[in-house]
């Protein structure tokens, strides 16, 4: 059976990476980045909203201890979902704020460590 990912693949979407950033996981990058950014513009607010959260706590989860490296990307994912939260109406944004609130104070004080 053919997954979606190796179906993309196949059709030239979607490429794996050389190496992942991320040990002993499987990583893909769009082949163009027009492509990337019409599928996720094609996504409603809400479903980009969870798919941002659904990142974080994944990213979270493999960080483990070290949670504070990736202070960044999840300030990233958990600002984005509550702004696209939001902007969708959506009545669980405030659950959204202590995280993104947590993750961009940490990042901030990691950038200015090496200022």
């Amino acid at each position: 059976m053919v997954s979606a990912l190796d179906d993309l693949v196949a059709r030239e979407w979607i490429k794996p990476a050389m190496r992942s950033s991320m040990a002993g996981e499987a990583e893909y990058s769009f082949r163009h980045i027009l492509a990337r950014d019409v599928a996720y513009a094609g996504l409603p607010r809400t479903a980009r909203s969870t798919k941002h959260v659904a990142a974080a706590r994944w990213i979270e989860g493999k960080a483990g201890d070290r949670v504070e490296d990736a202070a960044d990307i999840l300030a990233y994912h958990y600002s984005t979902a509550l702004e696209l939260s939001r902007t969708s109406g959506a009545e669980s944004s405030e659950d959204l704020v202590a995280p993104a609130f947590q993750f961009l104070t940490l990042a901030g004080e990691r950038a200015l460590q090496f200022d």
